[in-house]
């Protein structure tokens, strides 16, 4: 329920603000707030000590994957509706099965899974589906963040034995923030942040929940 209503705020957001600075502002702020949290009390946990590498291996294998499927993402919903992106990313487990075994005795298996997941999702959108160019690239978007993710999260699970959970979000998401800066500055420039109540609202919501 949470996650659907940051996806529908998201949609309403960008009408006022560029999607990589709204993406990269809320991943920055999160994930700071969070390792703050951990950092200065024991709500969550205490943060893991870690070493040279594996901040290294954050950098590249969690907040680079996570920062470009965040881009995706919140682009296919800039293109597309919201519900539409949350059935493709519904998807996703179908493909960390696959990933999981790729050529192994059960992937005949996991192939036609993957393809009835896919064939469900065209059930469910076709009917309302326009022939917009906008419409079915942000269909291919959502589908390529649904992998992306998957991506990420068997990234993350190198990191299972060093840290918890909540503190590896933390460390991924600022790290990602800091990654888009650069575009997100650069939209800035460009297209301009329109500021108003709603939209400050929902990136608070975004950023606590």
């Amino acid at each position: 329920v949470i996650w659907s209503g940051n996806n529908v705020g998201i949609k309403y957001q960008l009408r006022y603000w560029p999607p990589v600075f709204t993406a990269s502002t809320r991943f920055l702020c999160a994930g700071l707030l969070l390792l703050a949290v951990m950092r200065w009390t024991d709500w969550l946990g205490r943060p893991a000590q870690l070493s040279p590498e594996q901040r290294r291996r954050l950098w590249t294998h969690g907040a680079l994957s996570l920062a470009v499927y965040i881009v995706a993402f919140v682009w296919a919903v800039a293109l597309t509706s919201p519900a539409t992106v949350a059935l493709f990313m519904g998807t996703s487990p179908v493909w960390a099965l696959v990933w999981e075994e790729r050529f192994g005795k059960h992937s005949a298996h996991r192939y036609l899974a993957a393809v009835m997941a896919l064939a469900g999702v065209a059930v469910l959108i076709l009917p309302s589906l326009q022939l917009r160019s906008a419409e079915w690239t942000g269909n291919l978007v959502a589908l390529a963040a649904s992998v992306l993710w998957t991506l990420f999260s068997r990234q993350c699970q190198t990191f299972g034995s060093s840290m918890s959970g909540l503190e590896l979000t933390g460390q991924a998401f600022w790290r990602a923030g800091v990654l888009l800066i650069p575009f997100a500055l650069i939209e800035v420039a460009t297209r301009g942040v329109r500021w108003n109540g709603p939209t400050m609202g929902l990136q608070v919501y975004a950023i606590l929940f």
